[in-house]
């Protein structure tokens, strides 16, 4: 949780602390009391203080930039920018660089953009520095305030706010509000501490509960406490409410950790558990929890933020994914969304596909603004801002949109929020409600063979802002030719295919002249001199037309390049461009059919390759083939046995655990930007292949005990190898171990369901070890580079069984 407050007492009791000491006193008193205040932390209290110094000599130059810096520091926006205005307009006075920026930054707060930049200027022109910190943030903030003086002056007409009830929002900040099931949730620091070990008592935030008008603290154990409690959020099943927990640390900074709480069937709270390490991480904050699933795993992924090592900047936002079997991943830091200043309060729209957040550090109207960036085919588009009035020249935080995109909640501390002090005008968030009859102007960027006509995957469409030359997004899509965007209104762009072995194609789109919503659709096409690959596919039985197949094209040469994957729904036709020079693996498989695999050799072959591919109908096949991935010389490492009382999922526990030391040996000699790409492929190797090959795994044997228990028998044929680190006969043996430590698993599967299928033969298994046969000839068996031989990607990708296809008798 950011600390919402600038840590604000009531006038009642400032004065009861202050007024029997300095009341009638001298210059000299409030002075001492303003500085006293101020070194606390207490910018409220130093203001009012320094305030009463002034009327000694209002035009005491020290004194009114002292009120100017307690003002800033409180929120007072208004009155900071008169006090460095008169300061540096009227006085003439500039003996303190930092006022000509923070006047600047005062004004852009308030929303006077050519203002700001004025001063803006005048400080970089006067102390700017090649790579000072506040000399970047000018030129930034600068850069911010011209484009908001131009993008200001219309707000979206489809959004209009609603400040809710003063119920709802009190004179301190209230904030992170979400609904669940018709009952809002929000956090609110209007509480005291009862107990305070400093005087005067500090705010703590308690999670509210809104229903149906009546507001109170959610009935928690862990809301109940000398402790701020903020940022409720439920998993995606509303099983567990996970929530920040916050110490004091000084007189007014706090550091947070992540807990949740079990929800009971009645509703109630279970017993309270922090999220253990690396999500939770000692002496550093871990705030702002936010939950999806993963639509491909199934899987819960948390998003929060963290001021931890590892970031780019202050405050970051981080994911990890949680298992059910394997807890919770290391936490990944969003890089592509992350700035280098604060970027927090993230929540991701499920149905959409897209993060919200709120950044410090972009282009946009000033202070915190909300940013929107889809995902698409794993990868997060460049952000972009939301329009106003959702975004203002003040903070604006907390974003969170319905699941039908018709209404959000967000926190701001705009003109208009309920002040703690109407004369000062500052502090605090609100919460307010924005109903939306969104402009959404869609882009689906397509991308096709220009030789062909066929869909072109794998390409990069790089969208440019015609009037700034700037780079708006940039999406990279794998495993289809489209490219979804999300346009802003009245803008022109250019639209840019790109990919290697092609000549790029670009087209011209602006839109300027769209009024409503729509999705637009445009095509690029691209030139190659590759190999075009095309594929057919059908029922082995019939030999008709098979459509709805899935078809995986795996580069044999280099394991390292992703797979090509297409699925048809309507035909039977496939087309891939294959490099020359190369051999390939090309699989099919289809809900209710076998798989089957072939491999494709493209030396000596220029145009066009034909091949048919006949799937056997069957239900189990659906999920082959797939594989399960060892630690080297596992299990039994030395052993001369083809036998092992190894259980492939204990082995996996213990490789998985071996992930960071893989990613950094994988890593090591290796420099640049080659060395993080390195790192991330190893990253993704463990979390996708190791990982999730057992996952589909136990998928494949729950189909298993089902087709047994309708009186199927089953012969299953399953693969093991080896890299080619060892000596061709001791691999023979260590792949037949590794398949044997697999049936070891099938036959201790949910408390031993497959065992008996195993004994009375109803469910054979074929068992072939081909140790470093099929090895790749590149894969390295030097005994003595152990980077190569054992931690590399090649290598660690031959340490595998594969289940290659499934007979139903």
């Amino acid at each position: 949780m950011i600390n919402m407050q600038k840590y604000i007492i009531s006038l009642t009791i400032l004065f009861s602390i202050f007024a029997g000491t300095i009341h009638g006193q001298s210059k000299k008193a409030f002075l001492e009391a303003a500085d006293n205040a101020f070194s606390t932390g207490n910018y409220y209290a130093a203001l009012i203080y320094y305030n009463e110094v002034l009327a000694f000599d209002e035009k005491d130059p020290v004194i009114i930039l002292k009120t100017a810096e307690s003002a800033r520091l409180f929120d007072s926006y208004a009155l900071a920018a008169q006090r460095y205005s008169y300061l540096i307009d009227s006085l003439e006075i500039v003996y303190d660089s930092t006022s000509l920026f923070y006047a600047g930054e005062m004004n852009q707060r308030l929303g006077k953009f050519d203002k700001a930049v004025e001063y803006y200027d005048l400080y970089l022109s006067q102390y700017g520095k090649v790579g000072d910190y506040l000399s970047k943030r000018a030129k930034k903030e600068k850069e911010s305030s011209t484009w908001a003086s131009s993008n200001s002056k219309e707000p979206d007409a489809n959004i209009t706010l609603e400040r809710l009830t003063s119920t709802v929002n009190s004179e301190y900040s209230d904030f992170s509000a979400i609904k669940y099931d018709d009952k809002l949730y929000f956090s609110s620091q209007r509480f005291l501490e009862s107990k305070p070990l400093l005087k005067p008592a500090r705010l703590l935030s308690k999670i509210m509960l809104d229903a149906e008008g009546k507001i109170q603290p959610i009935d928690a154990d862990f809301n109940k406490r000398e402790l701020s409690v903020a940022n409720a959020c439920f998993n995606p099943d509303k099983s567990r409410i996970y929530y920040t927990v916050c110490n004091y640390i000084n007189d007014h900074d706090l550091r947070c950790d992540l807990h949740w709480s079990k929800v009971n069937a009645d509703g109630s709270f279970g017993e309270e558990q922090a999220l253990p390490a690396p999500i939770n991480m000692a002496n550093y904050t871990t705030t702002q929890p936010a939950f999806t699933i993963d639509p491909v795993t199934g899987n819960e992924v948390i998003y929060f933020v963290s001021d931890r090592p590892g970031g780019k900047g202050k405050l970051d936002i981080w994911f990890a994914v949680y298992d059910k079997k394997l807890g919770f991943s290391n936490p990944v830091n969003l890089r592509d969304i992350n700035s280098a200043e604060n970027d927090i309060s993230p929540f991701f729209h499920q149905q959409t596909g897209t993060l919200y957040f709120s950044t410090e550090g972009r282009t946009g109207f000033g202070g915190y603004d909300i940013f929107a960036s889809p995902l698409n085919a794993g990868n997060f588009g460049i952000p972009h801002i939301m329009s106003m009035p959702l975004n203002s020249s003040y903070h604006d935080v907390y974003f969170k949109l319905n699941d039908e995109g018709t209404d959000a909640y967000f926190s701001s501390n705009r003109e208009g929020a309920m002040y703690v002090d109407n004369l000062l005008q500052s502090c605090c968030y609100d919460v307010y409600k924005a109903d939306m009859v969104p402009l959404v102007i869609d882009l689906n960027a397509l991308t096709f063979d220009k030789n062909t006509g066929l869909d072109l995957n794998g390409a990069t469409v790089r969208l440019i802002d015609q009037l700034t030359g700037k780079l708006v997004s940039e999406i990279t899509s794998e495993k289809s030719n489209e490219h979804k965007f999300m346009l802003d209104k009245g803008v022109s762009y250019l639209i840019i295919a790109q990919k290697d072995g092609y000549v790029s194609d670009t087209i011209n789109f602006s839109t300027h002249t769209i009024k409503k919503s729509e999705q637009v659709v445009r095509k690029l096409f691209l030139s190659t001199d590759k190999v075009a690959l095309d594929a057919f596919t059908f029922d082995a039985n019939t030999k008709l037309s098979l459509s709805g197949v899935k078809v995986t094209v795996e580069d044999l040469t280099d394991p390292e390049n992703a797979l090509l994957v297409k699925v048809n729904e309507e035909g039977n036709e496939f087309t891939f461009q294959l490099e020359r020079n190369k051999t390939y693996r090309i699989s099919a498989t289809r809900i209710g059919y076998g798989g089957v695999t072939e491999n494709i050799d493209t030396r000596g072959i220029s145009g066009k390759i034909s091949k048919n591919l006949y799937l056997p109908k069957t239900d189990i096949n659906r999920l082959l083939p797939l594989a399960l991935y060892f630690d080297n010389d596992e299990p039994d490492p030395d052993s001369k046995s083809t036998a092992t009382n190894k259980v492939f999922g204990d082995l996996l526990s213990d490789y998985m655990h071996r992930k960071p030391e893989y990613m950094e040996k994988y890593g090591m000699g290796v420099k640049g930007k080659e060395k993080g790409e390195s790192i991330d492929r190893m990253e993704s190797f463990f979390e996708g292949d190791v990982r999730g090959g057992y996952d589909r795994f136990s998928l494949f044997m729950d189909e298993l005990i089902k087709a047994l228990g309708e009186g199927q028998k089953i012969d299953m044929t399953i693969r093991g190898y080896a890299s080619p680190r060892y000596d061709d006969r001791y691999n023979l043996v260590l792949g037949q171990r590794r398949i044997n430590s697999v049936r070891n698993d099938m036959m201790r599967y949910k408390n031993g369901a497959l065992a008996s299928y195993l004994i009375n033969k109803n469910l054979i298994i074929t068992e072939i070890s081909y140790g470093e046969e099929l090895s790749p000839v590149d894969v390295d068996d030097n005994i003595n580079d152990e980077r190569g031989s054992i931690y590399s990607l090649k290598a660690s990708k031959e340490r595998k069984v594969e289940v290659i296809s499934v007979k139903l008798k």
